[in-house]
């Protein structure tokens, strides 16, 4: 099930983030939490598993990024899931843009959205 995060989460961003060696900083993640909204999935033992973050500029466009799946639940479509409620969650006339990295690339080429 796919959950909003609120900056009480920050601490458990964090440690998907240096699990699956991104390097997110605490200040970082509050910008994101002050300009946009953050998404994703918890374990059972309510761990972060996954994460996406949409940020709307001037409700024209939206930026979505930081799409991160810790490594042991990849291959689950948890990524293509928050890359649709993402989409979901956006007005028609918005742009959205996505920002991946080099390695990420290949994930997107093949959109099943």
């Amino acid at each position: 099930m796919i959950e909003r995060f609120s900056e009480k989460d920050i601490k458990d961003l964090l440690v998907l983030s240096k699990l699956e060696k991104w390097d997110y900083s605490e200040a970082d993640l509050h910008t994101i939490f002050s300009s946009g909204d953050v998404f994703g999935h918890r374990n059972e033992k309510g761990n972060i598993v996954s994460s996406v973050a949409v940020v709307l500029y001037k409700n024209q466009s939206a930026f979505i990024g930081m799409v991160i799946v810790r490594r042991d639940y990849r291959k689950q479509g948890l990524a293509w899931q928050l890359m649709k409620h993402c989409l979901q969650t956006l007005c028609p006339e918005v742009n959205a843009y996505l920002i991946a990295t080099k390695e990420g690339e290949h994930l997107y080429k093949k959109s099943r959205v």
